[in-house]
């Protein structure tokens, strides 16, 4: 378990709220995403074991890494890391999301509190997550990089106990925003 003091109560568990430096750092600890940055700040493959992109740059297949689990142990699937692309697409709070993936098929057409339209992300299987752009994004997997684009969550509301996440921590105890237990 760790201790992590931080100075201020805990922010609420919102992997698709707006951008809070305090969120996103227990949110790395408790789950990653497909691609991430390391300590020397390249990007490297995490949940994917591979990244496949046609030629005119349009269409990104990622594949996960097999055996994948929540700290729970249940299995996380491609359409985990489609509805963390698409959780954030709908806020009326914020539009990171809608920026971030503006090359996304579909994303041009994204309005604050409707339905979301057709968007450009398939999963034809349990482990590939196929991304359809509009246009090319040279930065596309910086932007999947950005803390809780792209990272699973067994559920994308409640508490911190809720937190369900694919490691290298879990939640054990929460006290009242004041403390967590990793």
């Amino acid at each position: 378990s760790a201790t992590w003091i931080a100075g201020h109560a805990a922010p609420a568990f919102d992997p698709d709220g707006p951008p809070d430096a305090l969120r996103s750092a227990l949110e790395r600890q408790l789950s990653m995403g497909l691609i991430e940055r390391d300590s020397s700040g390249a990007l490297r493959n995490a949940l994917a074991d591979s990244v496949g992109c046609s030629a005119d740059s349009l269409t990104w297949v990622f594949r996960l890494r097999r055996g994948l689990r929540f700290t729970d142990g249940s299995p996380v699937r491609s359409a985990h890391v489609r509805d963390a692309l698409i959780g954030g697409l709908a806020r009326t709070d914020h539009a990171t999301r809608i920026w971030l993936l503006s090359a996304l098929r579909g994303v041009d057409k994204v309005r604050a509190g409707r339905p979301l339209p057709a968007l450009g992300i398939e999963t034809p299987d349990e482990r590939r997550l196929v991304l359809k752009l509009a246009r090319p994004d040279r930065r596309l997997l910086e932007k999947l990089a950005v803390s809780g684009v792209s990272t699973p969550w067994k559920r994308r509301n409640g508490s911190w106990i809720d937190a369900v996440g694919v490691g290298p921590y879990r939640v054990g105890a929460e006290n009242a925003q004041r403390s967590l237990t990793l």
